[in-house]
């Protein structure tokens, strides 16, 4: 019969100590999956309920260690409420990814036309920004939790609820926000469920004080239907130390007070003796290698023995822990990554904003997207008309010349501006061939862009004049493009040669028929959405990028299969709740990366926080305060790298309570790392050096033995530098059999005055010139004499490092006249482009390239210089 009372809330506590899981459960858990009894002849079939995902699996490896297991009898909250929802025939899931997302913020947009959030949104034809969606997403997802949906009085949320329902009534299913909700009606208003059938009671083990208050009230529902036994831990509730207490009472005590279905034990919760190590870091960065250096050391003592690295901002730092486990051969599990990590997403994507923003077709876009190999921007099957070597490929040589002297900026209307430019007879006879290649390529790729183009960029396509080679003036043939956006993006995968871009990947993380796969199934399930709900969808133009980059940018890609181990696991606080190892490393535990602040919500002040007792100040922090205390107890060793004696990242406050009551004169150990045990290649190599330094034999021979001499040049130089020739012959400068012992030249001698009695060095009958100090220790000056050209100095090595021997040359076979290119059109622009090398490609910080405003100024003084003197 259906069960709805609160009086028929069947729940009990026992309070056992902090750690592994109580040996009296485990043999029954043992004998209950051979199915026989335990030692004292109980037959109770029991269900358990775990913190964590990580402990469930922990657990259930080491039950079923050499029989089967049936693993519904081993739940999670989460995992236990699909099975209810399953089990009371609530319609399936519905997944909120990124397809969910855009149509969610379509009926929102809708909703808001209407004035259906008229605090948000006063006027119906105000924008509703993607924002208003997630920030109301966010905090229905929170309130949900809380259950406190129907006491809200803040903006949007009844409207937004109503959305929501609407759209599980028309897909046929049910959003996770109310999943809970409709779990405890139905345990409400049903019998009992077929996963708790053949069970005669729930133990469930310790959690956290924070948990959501919806999951609470859906145990509460699940106890009307089967008892539940609570495992918690002793010390105070307010602080956090205690755990979660479903209903208010003492727990038990005595032997006869345990309910009949509980196996029969004396409870205890007498502590466990702990052995934690404090460990004193200089600096926090430290706790990266001082946990390998740790782990590698137990692990190379016990093989078989279990190492757990807890770090609180373990999402973060994901990528150093996985670097620095590598070189201890540990491979670590990897994270769903975005799509647009992977080169061939992030060039899918820059490809379809090309036309659109800011910087739309400008330069540093179509030199990216013209130098990448990727993805394939078009399929062209025709060949040049009339010369075989004109290619629709672009040079990035060419297209960074015509933006600069043409002035072509990114924007709307610069498509048009770039055909204009490209299309205009070619001035030089060097780049005809890539002028117009680099035409018919950007001709080739708009017109594959056609219906990704806005307005005006049709217009400027549509023009016949611009199709029209440059140097040929023949027609160029463009390639057909697709009907809509649906049909380039399909063009685009289905050009992609995965089996090349799949040879360089070697399986593990994120692969590109991975992101392929993300982007196709992603796009075809929002057109499923919009198909079962008869939404329009666009077709062509900004609408259609807009909607796909939206798409992509929360696209996520699962990582390839990495070796798994259970050697060395990475867990944040609190996933480890529930876990157990032989050591366990605690790192990174200052306040910055164990952030206990309260996050912040939209539309969720102050005020509304206070009065409806939502994000509590003391809620992260209780929590944490339970994860240290449970983990400290979990394991034979635990370790804490402390980093209090860096000021900028003072201890966490859990740490610093622990440490206070514990450690109160701080006289823990400060962590050194061995110098004779490097963690990576690098440092074995680094470490063989200071070795041959030592004059200590290596084990391994230098990569380069004549490296060895390296640290010597800057004495051989400086010695160099102080046998310069300084003293003058009988005229007052230096002969000229000087000048190969020079190695450097003072500026200021060029401007010195020539002392009396000295000859003005323009008067000098030798060259160079070079000043010194004559005889009355006066200096004369000198006349620039560089380039220097010192001596070679009799040592092999040295000389062949600093040029001096023959080596490595460059033969140039063909001289092409476009090396005088830039001398004929000006000399300065020559020099620097040539001799000084100073081309390197930069980003424009104004409106006018630096270059272009010098060359003009440069146009500017020659003229005038020129009339002034009179000259054409």
């Amino acid at each position: 019969m259906p069960m709805s009372h609160e009086s028929n809330v069947q729940v009990t506590c026992e309070e056992v100590a902090r750690g592994r899981m109580p040996e009296w459960l485990i043999s029954h858990l043992t004998a209950q999956s051979l199915g026989l009894g335990d030692e004292s002849g109980h037959h109770s079939r029991l269900l358990v309920l775990y913190p964590t995902e990580t402990s469930r699996r922990q657990a259930l490896s080491e039950i079923q260690s050499g029989h089967a297991v049936d693993k519904t009898l081993h739940h999670t909250i989460a995992s236990l409420r699909s099975s209810l929802l399953a089990d009371l025939r609530v319609p399936r899931l519905l997944s909120t990814e990124a397809p969910f997302e855009v149509i969610l913020h379509e009926e929102c947009a809708r909703a808001a036309s209407e004035l259906a959030f008229p605090l948000i949104n006063p006027l119906p034809e105000m924008r509703w920004g993607r924002g208003k969606t997630a920030a109301l997403s966010e905090l229905h997802s929170y309130l949900c939790e809380q259950s406190a949906t129907n006491t809200w009085n803040g903006p949007g949320i009844a409207s937004f609820r109503r959305v929501i329902t609407n759209l599980e009534k028309r897909l046929g299913g049910t959003h996770p926000d109310l999943a809970t909700q409709r779990v405890i009606r139905g345990l409400e208003n049903s019998d009992t469920p077929f996963t708790l059938l053949d069970v005669d009671g729930i133990v469930m083990l310790d959690h956290p004080p924070g948990l959501q208050i919806s999951d609470i009230d859906m145990l509460l529902a699940l106890s009307c239907h089967r008892p539940i036994h609570q495992l918690t831990h002793p010390g105070n509730f307010r602080l956090g130390h205690h755990g979660l207490m479903l209903v208010d009472e003492h727990p038990i005590t005595e032997a006869s007070q345990l309910p009949d279905w509980i196996p029969p034990h004396q409870p205890d919760h007498s502590p466990a003796d702990l052995s934690v190590t404090r460990l004193f870091l200089q600096r926090e960065e430290h706790s990266f290698d001082a946990a390998v250096v740790l782990a590698s050391e137990r692990l190379e003592t016990s093989p078989d023995s279990k190492i757990t690295i807890i770090d609180p901002a373990l999402d973060s730092n994901l990528p150093r822990w996985s670097q620095r486990l590598k070189s201890i051969g540990i491979e670590v599990p990897r994270s769903k990554a975005p799509s647009e990590s992977h080169p061939l997403g992030h060039w899918i994507g820059a490809l379809a904003n090309l036309p659109h923003g800011p910087d739309a077709f400008c330069l540093q876009a179509l030199r990216s997207l013209a130098i990448q190999s990727t993805i394939n921007l078009f399929e062209v099957s025709s060949e040049h008309s009339s010369n075989a070597r004109i290619c629709p490929v672009a040079d990035p040589d060419v297209l960074t010349r015509l933006a600069r002297d043409d002035h072509v900026l990114g924007g709307p209307g610069t498509l048009e501006r770039w055909l204009r430019t490209l299309s205009r007879p070619v001035t030089s006879k060097y780049d005809h061939i890539t002028k117009e290649s680099t035409q018919w390529w950007l001709l080739c790729l708009a017109q594959s862009l056609r219906p990704l183009l806005n307005k005006e960029d049709l217009k400027a396509l549509s023009d016949e004049t611009i199709l029209i080679g440059c140097e040929t003036g023949e027609i160029l043939q463009l390639p057909e493009p697709a009907a809509n956006g649906d049909g380039w993006l399909n063009l685009l995968l289905r050009s992609i040669d995965l089996q090349s871009l799949m040879e360089p990947s070697d399986g593990e993380g994120t692969t590109p028929a991975a992101v392929a796969q993300a982007v196709i199934r992603d796009h075809r399930a929002l057109r499923s959405y919009q198909s079962s709900l008869g939404l329009s969808t666009p077709e062509t133009g900004p609408d259609w990028v807009e909607e796909f980059d939206y798409l992509l940018s929360r696209c996520g890609v699962e990582p390839g299969t990495a070796s798994s181990t259970e050697r060395v696991s990475l867990l944040t606080p609190a996933e480890a709740l529930g876990c157990t190892a032989d050591c366990i490393i605690m790192a990174n535990l200052s306040s910055a990366s164990w952030d206990l602040s309260v996050p912040r919500m939209a539309f969720l002040g102050e005020e509304e926080r206070h009065s409806e007792g939502l994000l509590r100040p003391d809620g992260p922090i209780r929590d944490a305060r339970h994860y240290l205390e449970s983990i400290l107890a979990s394991a034979n060793e635990v370790i804490l790298l402390d980093p209090s004696p860096d000021d900028t990242s003072p201890p966490a406050a859990p740490l610093r309570e622990w440490a206070t009551a514990n450690d109160a004169k701080n006289e823990a150990a400060q962590f050194t790392f061995a110098a004779d045990s490097p963690l990576e290649p690098r440092g074995e190599r680094r470490l063989e050096g200071a070795m041959m330094n030592r004059m200590i034999a290596a084990p391994r021979a230098p990569l380069n033995p004549d490296s060895v001499t390296i640290p010597l040049d800057a004495s051989l130089q400086r010695d160099r530098e102080r046998r310069q020739p300084k003293h003058t012959d009988e005229d007052g400068y230096l002969p000229n059999a000087a000048r190969s012992h020079l190695l450097s030249a003072e500026i200021s001698d060029f401007s010195r005055t020539t002392p009396a009695g000295v000859e003005n060095p323009r008067s000098n009958q030798r060259w160079p010139v070079i000043g010194g100090f004559t005889e009355g220790g006066k200096r004369t000056p000198s006349i620039d004499y560089r380039p220097l050209t010192p001596v070679e100095t009799g040592t092999r090595i040295s000389d062949a490092r600093h040029g001096h021997l023959p080596g490595a040359g460059q033969t140039v076979e063909v001289w092409s006249p476009s090396r005088l290119h830039d001398w004929l059109r000006c000399p300065r622009m020559g020099w620097l482009s040539n001799s000084l090398r100073a081309d390197q490609d930069e980003r424009q910080s104004e409106d006018l390239d630096p270059r272009t405003h010098g060359e003009l100024l440069h146009l500017v003084h020659h003229d005038i210089i020129c009339n002034a003197l009179g000259m054409e």
